[in-house]
């Protein structure tokens, strides 16, 4: 089974291109910018650990044009696409789903970020998506979901995995629950730079002062601060998952001497 983790290319009037890869929110950049989707590079390795085949399909970082991202898309033929969007280019996402439903209609769609896992049903209805991870631990799930739907070919009707709305048909979507809010996150791998072409997004990214730089693996996921009202992460459901210090201390470690990092943004 192929799985993509797919980022298009989104180019605004002005020419600025949209970063949806941040997690929390969406920033248009006039000047290139690439930040690595850190809970997706997980999921990627997670799932790559697991014997499936990853197409690793940032069109931003590989500067890409929207229309030869998708053509390279449409080549690989994968069986699953995984997309992450924000409020601004939902109806973007949309669009492209269906059209990418219309060229390879046995793809299941995985639509995973904040605007979705808030309102699973506005995605399902207005485009082809096939599954919504109403779940913030994208690599908890996949890991999850995706051998399951290997194995199952009912996998629609049969699966109780929490935290996912399923489209069964088009006014059917059922909701398997609330998604657990913390995870152990020493139990998911550490990203493999390699894998998710970590050299693309080690210099063009106005948070590192010193090059090359990336990204740790979630070292606290979601905030304990919570008082950022520009940010998802805040409200009454705010909780936050922790990783143990030796673990990030060990990957520190290994990208300093074996990629040579001279900045790790935690």
């Amino acid at each position: 089974m192929k799985i993509a983790i797919s980022y298009p290319p989104i180019i605004n009037q002005d020419g600025q291109k949209a970063m949806v890869s941040q997690n929390r929110n969406v920033q248009f950049f006039k000047k290139p910018t690439y930040l690595l989707p850190v809970i997706h590079g997980q999921a990627a390795t997670w799932l790559r650990d697991l014997g499936y085949d990853i197409y690793w399909d940032d069109g931003n970082s590989q500067l890409k044009s929207l229309e030869k991202w998708y053509q390279d898309l449409l080549k690989e033929r994968p069986d699953i696409v995984v997309f992450e969007s924000t409020t601004p280019v939902m109806k973007f996402y949309w669009n492209m789903i269906d059209k990418l439903k219309s060229d390879l209609p046995l793809c299941i769609v995985i639509m995973t970020g904040y605007h979705s896992m808030r309102k699973p049903e506005e995605t399902l209805s207005n485009s082809q998506t096939v599954v919504v991870l109403r779940s913030n631990h994208i690599d908890f799930a996949l890991q999850k979901l995706i051998p399951y739907i290997d194995v199952h070919s009912d996998w629609r009707n049969s699966c109780t995995i929490e935290g996912l709305m399923i489209r069964r048909d088009d006014n059917d979507f059922p909701d398997t629950g609330n998604f657990k809010q913390i995870e152990p996150l020493d139990l998911s791998p550490d990203i493999d730079r390699d894998l998710v072409q970590w050299n693309n997004y080690a210099y063009e990214n106005g948070n590192f002062m010193q090059t090359p730089g990336t990204y740790a693996t979630s070292v606290i996921r979601d905030c304990m601060f919570g008082k950022c009202t520009f940010c998802r992460y805040n409200g009454p459901d705010l909780t936050f998952s922790m990783r143990s210090v030796q673990k990030s201390l060990d990957e520190y470690q290994r990208l300093i001497e074996d990629y040579r990092a001279k900045e790790i943004f935690d």
